[in-house]
């Protein structure tokens, strides 16, 4: 039988952004969330940027948008291996090849490295700053499609 992931609360960081979320009337804003934190603007400022490109109220963000708010913000995204964070973890776990949403809070010394990571993972962006999983799947085992650095312009 698989192991249960254990529940980790959600960070301080991701409950605010939740209330001012519900306080916008926004829904499906996961990138919007995602491109505050890695930025650290305001959840207002980076939502009207992203809807002057072209985000559509309670609807979910193309990447191109996503990568056109972070240069606006004076941040890139650079694709990484994720073997790069995986060949850090302890013993046999090191030969994974890629992560999963819940990794940096089972497996921090790997993550911790003070850098700043978007996430995609299907049909969702999270942010991972310092080891800190931004979002709700931080005690879900979401498979991670492409893992990104954010790096100042």
């Amino acid at each position: 039988m698989a192991r249960r992931i254990a529940s980790v609360p959600y960070s301080s960081t991701f409950v605010a952004l939740s209330q001012e979320a519900l306080q916008a009337n926004e829904s499906n804003d996961c990138a919007v969330k995602a491109i505050t934190v890695v930025t650290g603007r305001a959840y207002k400022e980076v939502l009207m940027t992203m809807t002057m490109l072209g985000r559509k109220p309670r609807s979910g963000t193309p990447m191109p948008t996503i990568f056109k708010a972070l240069e606006l913000f004076g941040k890139r995204a650079v694709a990484i291996d994720q073997r790069t964070i995986t060949s850090r973890y302890p013993g046999k776990h090191s030969l994974k090849a890629r992560v999963t949403t819940h990794q940096p809070d089972r497996f921090p010394a790997a993550w911790r490295d003070g850098k700043t990571y978007l996430m995609l993972v299907s049909g969702h962006i999270l942010a991972v700053v310092n080891g800190v999983n931004h979002d709700w799947s931080r005690s879900a085992s979401k498979d991670c499609i492409t893992l990104f650095e954010v790096v100042d312009l």
